[in-house]
């Protein structure tokens, strides 16, 4: 059991390194879109999003910071599937405003199932820089709930705690991209921790790489 409890916590220190958990935030003007997507392509509905967030998700500059990447406003949960070292694994997640010690900030709850048990990790992004503020972990295994554990938030990645704004990424190229939501044509940026494909009216990165490629995340959808 212990070792299965070590497990999952290097799955979510792998995911505050490549900056998702969250690895991302959204700006606090945006509007929250429908986000309606076509069924059996992944593609979604143009007519059903903002025209905000149907801009933002649509850019193809050659730069976009972490706001234009996940649009946090516009989506309340969503799933991905993750893929290290040959083990996989689902992982939701919930979306909503809150503070710390003032500070507006998004809080992030991902909620992870394996082999019987169940971490629930929350961590507090800063909106006006994406930076982590918080993480609080709770770990329930063999019908027990472990104490809450406040962790240190990343140094390194997309949410590290020392930003002092949100990072940008530079677009690399523009790929086909199938994941377990559908195929979409999406572009493809690089920058702090790894890759990100962006598609056409979808607020969540389709994939995400870390730089060596040992950690995948694939979205498998949203709401």
């Amino acid at each position: 059991m212990k070792k299965e409890i070590l497990a999952l916590f290097l799955v979510f220190a792998l995911l505050a390194v490549i900056g998702c958990s969250k690895t991302g935030t959204e700006t606090d003007g945006q509007q929250a879109a429908a986000g309606e997507k076509a069924a059996g392509t992944g593609q979604a509905a143009a007519d059903t999003t903002t025209d905000e967030a149907a801009e933002d998700t649509s850019d193809s500059s050659s730069k976009l910071s972490l706001d234009k990447i996940f649009h946090y406003g516009s989506v309340k949960s969503y799933e991905y599937r993750l893929t290290s070292s040959g083990n996989v694994v689902n992982i939701k997640y919930s979306i909503s405003s809150d503070s710390v010690d003032g500070v507006d900030a998004w809080l992030q709850q991902q909620t992870m199932t394996s082999q019987g048990s169940e971490v629930i990790t929350k961590m507090w992004l800063e909106k006006a820089t994406q930076k982590c503020l918080k993480i609080v972990s709770v770990i329930k295994a063999g019908g027990q709930e472990m104490p809450a554990q406040e962790t240190p938030c990343p140094t390194t990645g997309a949410n590290a705690a020392t930003g002092t704004k949100a990072p940008e990424f530079e677009r690399i190229g523009k790929e086909s991209v199938t994941v377990p939501a559908g195929t979409f044509s999406a572009d493809k940026y690089e920058g702090e921790g790894g890759q990100y494909w962006i598609g056409i009216n979808v607020p969540l990165p389709i994939k995400i790489s870390s730089d060596n490629g040992n950690v995948v995340m694939e979205l498998v959808d949203y709401s």
